[in-house]
């Protein structure tokens, strides 16, 4: 794990005005190295992060999510292989001790392809989110789960207006307060930060333009094909803004996990997540429009 050492040198950085995505690259850097390590010798199966680990995205406390190939369709997993000290592994979580997250080569590629012919069956769009987000913790993985995914989009690209319908699914309001009125919850990472990642996790599979950080998708994505150049960087703006006030809490002491009244952020951030909150629903809001009036299509498919 990231040691005490590692901690108090980020949150030093992060003082000294190191930006939170790099902080989150580095802490999720940490990690994999250190899955890494736990892995060596331990089991042939190759393993991927996914989620915030596989984006570059994780901090203190974030889970471990991953998945796996195998060799066979019988092969099991060491669960102690992922007992990373400092590194949560969420026991109903996204982890090669579950079988459907636990597959061979042939079994991948046969529901990859399956998912992204009916997105809607069999929890496609998130399996789809998974693989999107997911690098190998080794070299030189086969297959190589992101081409396979790549491969099926262009073979069915209408399941890219699925994956758009889950990422707008969710819409963020935070109201104002009032008097006599309780202050509102929000929780930072669903209500603000899961929109903008899977906006943009669209975006990179739309355009075929690849990455797994969020902000390096947004920098990715052509201005005028699927976003306009305003759009990404309102949306650019928010994920830093909201991943600043994150990364502030999880260096400094237990983070935010959950939903947490409006009053116990400082008066800036309370204005930062209102106006975060506002952006991310008109945009939503837009892409809704362009998605009812069918003008989102690939280049190369239908």
């Amino acid at each position: 794990m990231p040691t005490t050492t590692d901690h108090a040198r980020l949150r030093s950085e992060f003082a000294r005005g190191a930006t939170s995505e790099h902080i989150a690259a580095e802490w999720s850097r940490l990690c994999v190295d250190e899955l890494r390590t736990a892995l060596d010798g331990r089991t042939d199966t190759q393993v991927w992060v996914t989620g915030s680990l596989g984006r570059g995205e994780a901090l203190p406390g974030s889970d471990l999510d991953a998945l796996a190939v195998t060799g066979t369709p019988h092969d099991g997993f060491d669960a102690a292989a992922l007992r990373v000290p400092g590194v949560i592994v969420d026991p109903n979580g996204a982890t090669p001790l579950q079988r459907r997250l636990r597959r061979t080569p042939d079994e991948w590629r046969a529901a990859i392809t399956r998912w992204a012919a009916d997105p809607l069956e069999d929890r496609g769009i998130v399996m789809i989110g998974l693989l999107a987000d997911a690098r190998p913790v080794g070299d030189r993985p086969d297959p190589d789960l992101s081409e396979v995914l790549a491969a099926a989009i262009r073979a069915h690209p209408r399941c890219l207006n699925a994956v758009l319908s889950d990422a707008l699914a969710h819409r963020p309001h935070v109201r104002p307060a009032f008097p006599l009125v309780s202050a509102p919850n929000v929780d930072l990472k669903q209500d603000l930060l899961t929109p903008v990642r899977k906006i943009a996790r669209w975006a990179a599979l739309a355009g075929g333009t690849g990455g797994h950080a969020t902000g390096e998708r947004l920098a990715a994505a052509r201005p005028g094909e699927y976003l306009e150049v305003d759009e990404i960087a309102d949306l650019q703006r928010c994920h830093h803004e909201i991943l600043d006030i994150v990364t502030r809490r999880a260096l400094s002491g237990p983070g935010i996990d959950g939903p947490e009244p409006l009053t116990g952020f400082r008066p800036s951030e309370r204005a930062t997540i209102r106006w975060v909150s506002r952006t991310v629903a008109g945009i939503q809001r837009v892409l809704d429009y362009r998605l009812s009036a069918s003008s989102f299509t690939r280049p190369d498919g239908p």
